[in-house]
């Protein structure tokens, strides 16, 4: 009886162990993919004007400039992907006038640091990033 009582006692504890390994593991691309909510471009052009007015210190005035210039280019890179379109030189051109307005509205101090902040987030998206497949040999 002893012996019984002890097998169904770690039967049952492999199999709590088990499921609790199973639940806590990590997210797929898919399923975070699927849990990203799509921001409006209001919101992303706010939070695109936070996240400046916190790093380069942007006055009041400054703040409502890029946060008109976001908007645009939010709603314009909106408006591109839903047409289904692949041409780079059109979101290039949404990305430069963009970066035209912003160097406008910045002093040249806080161009230079901005600069400097996208190039890193750039990197570091590039190291982020999976390595492409390679790809299969032909056998010339």
């Amino acid at each position: 009886m002893k012996k019984f009582l002890f097998i169904a006692l770690l039967t049952a504890g492999t199999a709590s162990f088990a499921l609790a390994q199973t639940t806590a593991a990590p997210t797929t691309d898919n399923q975070q993919s699927a849990q990203h909510v799509q921001k409006t471009p209001e919101q992303k052009a706010t939070d695109v004007a936070n996240h400046m007015t916190k790093e380069l210190g942007l006055t009041s005035d400054q703040a409502a400039k890029i946060h008109d210039l976001a908007l645009t280019r939010a709603e314009k890179m909106g408006d591109w992907r839903a047409s289904g379109a692949t041409d780079k030189a059109l979101r290039q051109q949404i990305m430069g006038e963009f970066d035209s307005g912003v160097k406008s509205v910045l002093t040249p101090d806080q161009y230079t640091k901005w600069q400097a902040d996208k190039a890193a987030r750039r990197a570091k998206h590039k190291r982020n990033r999976p390595a492409p497949a390679p790809t299969p040999a032909t056998g010339k």
